[in-house]
């Protein structure tokens, strides 16, 4: 797999060593004094890793719906970041398809991608525009 830094995934990389080379991690955390639920997971591949998040994230869901299934909110609140979880790790593996992580670093390296993107065609425009000057010409003060 793709190699991540995260905290909570060496953790879970921890727990896969010590309890005998476990292809697949899943941990769930619960502070019911701050109400948050976290989670990180773990696969020994890039494959695995990707299942692994899959279960994680409908585990999270059944345990949101354990402590609160009345709550309209918790729900719709779980709908909607499913969704744009999705919808992020749609443009993720687009843009960084080798690489694995949090969700947030997931977001965090599709941003990065699209801004580089973005940033490589006002470059690519600027240059079209002003031909003659280069970028080591405007650093060194040339014109």
């Amino acid at each position: 797999m793709a190699w991540n830094p995260s905290p909570k995934v060496a953790d879970c990389r921890e727990i896969a060593r010590k309890w005998g080379n476990k292809h697949q991690v899943i941990v769930l955390a619960i502070d019911r004094d701050a109400r948050t639920l976290e989670m990180a997971t773990y696969g020994a591949t890039k494959e695995q890793c990707k299942a692994a998040r899959e279960l994680g994230d409908a585990a999270y869901d059944a345990v949101i719906q354990a402590c609160d299934p009345a709550s309209p909110v918790i729900t719709q609140a779980t709908v909607n970041a499913r969704w744009l979880i999705e919808r992020l790790d749609r443009v993720h593996d687009a843009l960084c398809p080798d690489k694995c992580g949090t969700w947030q670093q997931r977001a965090d390296r599709a941003a990065e991608a699209a801004e580089g993107i973005v940033n490589a065609e006002r470059q690519g425009r600027r240059e079209a525009t002003y031909p003659e000057r280069s970028c080591s010409q405007s650093e060194s003060g040339g014109n």
